[in-house]
């Protein structure tokens, strides 16, 4: 059977210069984001849950639909700035990082 693929990308942003985003498929930890980074990971064809960590804040978890042969391609930013990232990760954790579809 013909391999999928999921590119990941990590848009530049003004929080967690230093720290690497988490990038779980499945359940599975894939590899990690820096600030600007991007990956490509083998898949099957089929549905597929993606969620992103840092420390104890993560993203809502994103299932994609992905084809034998199709690559799809989906982008990941935290939404909290110097301002409100305290905010964030105490009352709003689980929707610190956000995923979107390319």
């Amino acid at each position: 059977m013909e391999k999928a693929n999921i590119h990941i990308e990590r848009r530049p942003g003004t929080v967690d210069l230093l720290r690497s985003y988490k990038v779980y498929i499945d359940g599975q930890r894939v590899g990690k984001l820096r600030e600007s980074e991007q990956f490509v990971v083998p898949v099957q064809p089929g549905d597929h849950e993606i969620i992103l960590k840092v420390d104890w804040a993560s993203s809502h978890p994103v299932t994609v639909h992905v084809e034998a042969s199709e690559e799809i391609s989906i982008y990941c930013q935290s939404i909290s700035n110097i301002i409100t990232g305290l905010y964030t990760i105490v009352f709003n954790s689980k929707n610190y990082i956000q995923v979107f579809l390319h």
